[in-house]
């Protein structure tokens, strides 16, 4: 890194990164447009949670939600089709998020107990 660089403050890093508030009301008002409740706005994590039915989400990003069944892993939400989202959101909104309940990662290592002498 950069032998100059210096911590920041939590106000300072919400400052200088913090989402913008226009995005943040074009992502609000994009979702009371499809019904979908704004649950929690984080501008420092650059975070909008929605909530409403599958009937809501579909319309709004333009997917079909369906459940899958896979043999390693079981039963999931899915969709089908590409996210869509208006050209206003383009440059506001980085992921749609949560639109599919397969696990993401999973941890591969063990724990072993603790080391005695």
């Amino acid at each position: 890194g950069d032998a100059q660089a210096r911590p920041l403050s939590r106000e300072a890093f919400a400052q200088r990164f913090s989402a913008n508030p226009g995005d943040i009301r074009k992502t609000e008002d994009f979702a009371h447009r499809h019904q979908l409740t704004v649950d929690r706005v984080d501008p420092v994590e650059s975070v909008v949670v929605l909530s409403g039915t599958i009937k809501q989400f579909e319309a709004a990003f333009g997917v079909t939600l369906e459940r899958f069944e896979h043999h390693a892993i079981g039963q999931y939400r899915g969709r089908s089709g590409p996210i869509a989202l208006p050209d206003e959101l383009g440059d506001a909104v980085t992921a749609v998020l949560g639109l599919d309940s397969r696990p993401q990662a999973r941890p591969h290592f063990r724990m072993r107990p603790p080391f005695t002498p």
